[in-house]
């Protein structure tokens, strides 16, 4: 599954793809946000992210 080409996918939906818990991807999102690698963006009733490796 191309999460990248699916931007309105939730967070359940790839943590699914991952063969994860939800609670370990939101750690795992949580972990990004502290370092700055990840930006959230509330959109009406969902958050997008953006990931920056590059930074």
């Amino acid at each position: 599954m191309d999460t990248k080409r699916l931007p309105s996918r939730r967070l359940r939906d790839v943590a699914a793809a991952c063969r994860i818990t939800e609670r370990i991807a939101l750690a795992i999102v949580t972990d990004f946000e502290q370092t700055a690698h990840l930006h959230q963006e509330r959109i009406g009733r969902r958050n997008q992210y953006t990931l920056h490796l590059d930074e």
